[in-house]
C-alpha cells in the first residue's frame, strides 16, 4: 500500500522531516511532564486550545510571553527494536558470520502479538507555538492569542501484511483481510484568539465558576487521508490440488498541498507563510467551578473543520481478479499493482478538526481535600479526555492521566505522570526546568520508560520551552 508509484509517500515524508495527535496540549511543556495532563492545570498562553476558561483563572504575572515551545512525539507499534533484532537479523553462523533464521510457528505468532487488536499504528507529531501572548487582570480576566504549528503523520496496517510472507497461501486455504488500512498526514495552522472571565454571578462562599471561548482561523498547507480502503487476498481449495485465488482491493486517497509539498512540482521555493492550500474555522469552550478548593475543569476544543481547494489528487484502486493454480509466486504480479494505485484529478473536500471533550480535577496544596501526609507545595491533577473522530492524529479511544508537581524546592519543580490511552499502554512522563518570577524554563518527556530499555523502543517524546512573565 504504501508503494503508491504516485509520489503518495511524498507528502508524508515532507511532514515527518518537517519536524502530533493533541491540539495544542503539546506546547505545555509543563502539562507534558504531569504526562499531558493539561485541563487543568494550565494557565495563560497555555490555556489556549485546552481550556480558555483558565485564562480567567491568572497565573505567574499580568503578561505572559512563550518564546518558541515545542515537543514532538514518534511512536510504533510495528515492530520493537528488540523484535526485530531477535527475529529479522539472522543468527551467529560460523567464523562470526550472520546466517538466516528460520522462523518456528511459535516465533511467527510471537512476531504477530506485537499487533494490537489485530493493526499496528506507526504516528508522529510535531507542535511548534511560534509567537504566543496572554494578558489577564482581575477586573476583566485574560485573553490570549497565539499561533501554533500542527504537523503529523499516521501509518495503520494489519496485521495481514506480515502474515503473508509469514505464512504464505495455506493448501488448506487462506484469507487475508486489509481493510483497517489507513494512512493520512497533515500540516495545519492556527491563529488563536481566546477569553477567559470569572462569571459575575452570586454564589456561596468557597464557590466560584469561569468560562471561557476561544476562536481559531485554520490555514491548511497540506492534507492526505483515507477515504476508504478494502482489500482481499485468499485462495479457496476447491478439489485435490486445485485452487482458486482472490485479489481483490479498492481504495481511495485523496490529497491536497501547497505548491512545496506536492510531489508534482519542482523548483518550488520554501515560504513561512504559503498560500493556504484550505481554510477553516474552529471553537473552543471553556469552563471551571472551584468548589471549596477543589478544581472542576470542562472544554470542548476544536469544534470546526478545513476545507481543500488547492493541488487536489485522488490516488484510486479498483482491481478484482481471481486466478487458478493460486500459489504465491503466481499472484505476485497481481499484487504490486492492485497496490500501486492511479491518480487522477481530485475534488474540494473537507476535512473536520480532532475534536474532543477534556475534563479536568485539580487538587491544590492548600484545597484541604488532599491527605495530610502529602507534602506542601503539592499539586494533584486528573484528566480524561475523549476524542470524537479519528481526524488528524485524533483518537476515540479514551485517555486517562494523573499528574503531580511539586515546587517545593525553591526555583526547581519537579513534575511527574501516569498516563493509559491513545495507544492502550501506559506511559510515565517526568518533567522539571527552572522557576524565577520573570522567567521559566520547561522540559519533559512522556516516555520515561524508554531511557531504562532502548532496545524496546515503540516511542520517543520530548518537549522543551521557554516563557516570559511580567
Amino acid at each position: 500500500m504504501i508503494r503508491s508509484g504516485s509520489g503518495l509517500n511524498g507528502f508524508a515524508l515532507i511532514a515527518l522531516l518537517a519536524s502530533v495527535a493533541a491540539a495544542q496540549e503539546r506546547t505545555d511543556i509543563r502539562g507534558i511532564g504531569m504526562a499531558r495532563t493539561v485541563n487543568g492545570p494550565s494557565r495563560g498562553i497555555a490555556a489556549l486550545g485546552v481550556n480558555p476558561a483558565n485564562l480567567g483563572m491568572g497565573g505567574a504575572g499580568m503578561i505572559s510571553l512563550n518564546l518558541i515551545p515545542f515537543s514532538f512525539r514518534l511512536g510504533s507499534e510495528l515492530i520493537a527494536y528488540n523484535t526485530y533484532n531477535k527475529f529479522f537479523t539472522g543468527v551467529e553462523g560460523p567464523g562470526g558470520t550472520r546466517e538466516p533464521r528460520y522462523l518456528s510457528t511459535e516465533d511467527k505468532e510471537e512476531i504477530l502479538a506485537a499487533f494490537p487488536g489485530g493493526v499496528a499504528a506507526t504516528k508522529f507529531d510535531f507542535e511548534l507555538m511560534p509567537a504566543g501572548l496572554a494578558v489577564y487582570h482581575p477586573s476583566f480576566g485574560g485573553i490570549g492569542v497565539a499561533m501554533v504549528e500542527h504537523l503529523g503523520t499516521r501509518l495503520v496496517i494489519p496485521k495481514d501484511y506480515l502474515a503473508v510472507p509469514l505464512y504464505g497461501l495455506d493448501s488448506s486455504g487462506s484469507d487475508y483481510l486489509f481493510d483497517e488500512t489507513s494512512v493520512s498526514a497533515w500540516w495545519w495552522r492556527e491563529l488563536n484568539v481566546s477569553y477567559g472571565m470569572k462569571l459575575p454571578v452570586s454564589l456561596k462562599k468557597g464557590v466560584e465558576m469561569y468560562a471561557g471561548v476561544g476562536f481559531k482561523y485554520v490555514s491548511g498547507y497540506g492534507m492526505m487521508e483515507t477515504s476508504r480502503y478494502h482489500g482481499r487476498i485468499a485462495n479457496v481449495r476447491e478439489a485435490e490440488n486445485q485452487y482458486r485465488a482472490i485479489v481483490s482491493f479498492d481504495y481511495l486517497i485523496r490529497r491536497s498541498g501547497v505548491d512545496m509539498v506536492d510531489p508534482g512540482r519542482e523548483n518550488v521555493d520554501f515560504s513561512l507563510f504559503p498560500q493556504p492550500a484550505g481554510t477553516g474555522f474552529g471553537v473552543d469552550l471553556g469552563f471551571v467551578a472551584i468548589l471549596d478548593g477543589m478544581q472542576l475543569h470542562l472544554s470542548v476544543t476544536d469544534i470546526g473543520s478545513v476545507s481543500w481547494n488547492t493541488n487536489l489528487v485522488e490516488t484510486y484502486g479498483d482491481f478484482n481478479l481471481e486466478i487458478t493454480d493460486a500459489f504465491l509466486n503466481s499472484v505476485e504480479d497481481s499484487v504490486q499493482y492492485a497496490l500501486r494505485g492511479r491518480n487522477r484529478p481530485g475534488s474540494e473536500f473537507s476535512t473536520v478538526l480532532p475534536t474532543r471533550i477534556r475534563i479536568g480535577i485539580v487538587f491544590a496544596p492548600d484545597s484541604g481535600h488532599l491527605v495530610s501526609w502529602m507534602p506542601a507545595g503539592l499539586v494533584l491533577a486528573l484528566d480524561v479526555t475523549q476524542g470524537f473522530n479519528e481526524s488528524m492524529g485524533n483518537s476515540v479511544d479514551p485517555r486517562v492521566s494523573i499528574g503531580l508537581e511539586y515546587t517545593g524546592i525553591p526555583v526547581l519543580p519537579i513534575r511527574t505522570g501516569l498516563s493509559i490511552g491513545d495507544d492502550s499502554k501506559l506511559r510515565w512522563a517526568v518533567g522539571t526546568g527552572l522557576e524565577f518570577s520573570a522567567f521559566s524554563f520547561d522540559i519533559a518527556t512522556e516516555n520515561l520508560g524508554l531511557l531504562f530499555s532502548l532496545s524496546d523502543f515503540d516511542m520517543y517524546s520530548f518537549g522543551m520551552g521557554f516563557r516570559f512573565r511580567f
